[in-house]
Parts: C-alpha cells; sequence; structure tokens
C-alpha cells in the first residue's frame, strides 16, 4: 500500500526513494518518474501478470530486485514491462 501511495502522489519527475523492504504488486505506473530502491527493497508480483507495468514515458527503476512475474508468455508477462518508450533501467 505504501508504495502505490507514493506512486499515486508523486509528481511528474519526481523520484521515489523506496526504502529496504518486500513491496507486494503488480504496480503500475502511470506518469514519468524515478523509481530507486535503497539496499534490499525488492518488489515481488502476484504470479499472474507483470511485476512492475510502465505506461509512462521517461521512467527509470534501479536499485531493486524483482521477481514474482506471470509465466504467459503469450500475454507478454514480464518482471517489469514498458509499453511506453523511455524506460531508464539501471
Amino acid at each position: 500500500a505504501w508504495l502505490r501511495d507514493q506512486l499515486a502522489g508523486a509528481p511528474d519527475g519526481g523520484t521515489i526513494t523506496v526504502p529496504a523492504g518486500l513491496y507486494r504488486g503488480p504496480f503500475l505506473i502511470t506518469r514519468p518518474v524515478r523509481l530507486h530502491g535503497s539496499g534490499g527493497a525488492h518488489l515481488i508480483g502476484d504470479g499472474r501478470t507483470h511485476t512492475v507495468a510502465i505506461v509512462a514515458p521517461d521512467v527509470a527503476i534501479d536499485g531493486f530486485e524483482i521477481s514474482g512475474s506471470g509465466l504467459d508468455l503469450a500475454q507478454d508477462h514480464a518482471a517489469v514491462h514498458v509499453s511506453e518508450r523511455g524506460l531508464l533501467g539501471r
């Protein structure tokens, strides 16, 4: 809930620094933000779809362990699924 609230309230171009911990998704990123995981931040999906779906340009994600995506390649499941240009992954 914390990370979803941060994503919903972040301004365009803002940075969200995520402290160590386990964050259960899936997560949807709808605006240009930087998502920075401090050491030990882990995003985990529900095993049925993408763990993180990005539908905004100019999104940066770094510093996370990401797991738990769905496995249906016909649905293009991925840990991080980008449907907009501009992802900056590290």
